[in-house]
């Protein structure tokens, strides 16, 4: 996990410089959106209850998201976060990075979740670009016993992902979102981004209905 946060964090300082996202201020001022805010007492569409979720954003663009059960477990992710055009913020919690070789024929991913570390992924189809589908190149033994990810990702920035078993027959596809977050560097996402704004009373609010307040 280290290795995917210091890879993002180089890319993300690449990304600030050539000016594709950022939270510029006219006296240089932190973004409103940086700290810790929390939502209390939450219900997810599968009937999963949270005590409370707490969000926090960081300068370098980065983010982490804490989900609290009722038993008192905890569920951990983490993600990144933009400043969009209208002023208003979107974040991606991230399970997947993806970087595309220079010749565009080769990928290289990673993910904490999966337990995946630098595995090769060669183009299936597609003639350019992220978008088309992949194929890990060696074998990889899963949980559930599958061998192969093929990842085929979309050009309006959804996707699909699906195991294949041992006689390469695909099992219940799952779908992602993705993102560029630097030259050839992808970040794919199992979860709907959050889009979020700052209201009047300085709250964020996000499109899936939650209200979070400022942590002191």
């Amino acid at each position: 996990m280290k290795k995917i946060l210091f890879t993002l964090s180089i890319i993300i300082v690449l990304i600030i410089s050539a000016g594709c996202i950022g939270n510029s201020s006219d006296n240089n001022q932190p973004d409103k959106i940086i700290g810790t805010w929390i939502t209390q007492n939450h219900t997810n569409s599968e009937g999963v209850h949270y005590s409370k979720i707490v969000d926090t954003y960081y300068e370098n663009f980065t983010m982490s998201e804490v989900f609290y059960l009722d038993d008192g477990r905890t569920i951990n992710s983490k993600g990144i976060w933009m400043k969009e055009a209208d002023g208003n913020y979107s974040a991606y919690n991230y399970a997947v990075t993806f970087k595309l070789s220079p010749a565009g024929d080769i990928g290289i991913v990673n993910s904490d979740l999966l337990n995946i570390e630098d595995m090769t992924f060669i183009r299936t189809g597609g003639n350019s670009g992220f978008a088309g589908s992949w194929k890990n190149k060696e074998p990889y033994e899963f949980n559930t016993g599958c061998s192969y990810i093929e990842i085929m990702p979309n050009a309006d920035g959804t996707g699909k992902t699906v195991y294949l078993d041992e006689n390469n027959l695909p099992e219940t596809p799952l779908d992602f979102t993705w993102v560029e977050v630097g030259e050839d560097f992808f970040v794919m996402s199992f979860s709907k981004p959050m889009y979020q704004y700052i209201n009047e009373e300085g709250n964020i609010c996000d499109n899936f209905g939650l209200v979070y307040t400022k942590a002191e």
